[in-house]
């Protein structure tokens, strides 16, 4: 199983005419909570952080965005990606 981190892009789409030689990575989640949306960003630092309203605070590695979206009930609905 891989990843949710990293796409490979030619795993995604085998057989397509044209090979996607980029291996893309997660960039930012919006997640829904109690009835309005957070964003999770990981910044160029690889560092995560959560921007609730006009808050930002820094939640830290992958393990932590994992433990922060089950302890506090966010709903990711959107994931967005980068090209590596």
């Amino acid at each position: 199983m891989h990843d949710v981190q990293d796409i490979d892009m030619d795993e995604m789409y085998q057989g397509a005419a044209e090979p996607m030689i980029a291996t893309h990575y997660l960039q930012s989640i919006a997640c829904f909570y109690r009835e309005h949306y957070v964003a999770l960003v990981q910044k160029p630092n690889r560092l995560w952080y959560k921007f609730d309203d006009t808050v930002q605070s820094l939640v830290g590695d992958w393990s932590d965005i994992v433990a922060n979206c089950v302890s506090g009930q966010l709903q990711p609905a959107l994931l967005l990606y980068c090209v590596r």
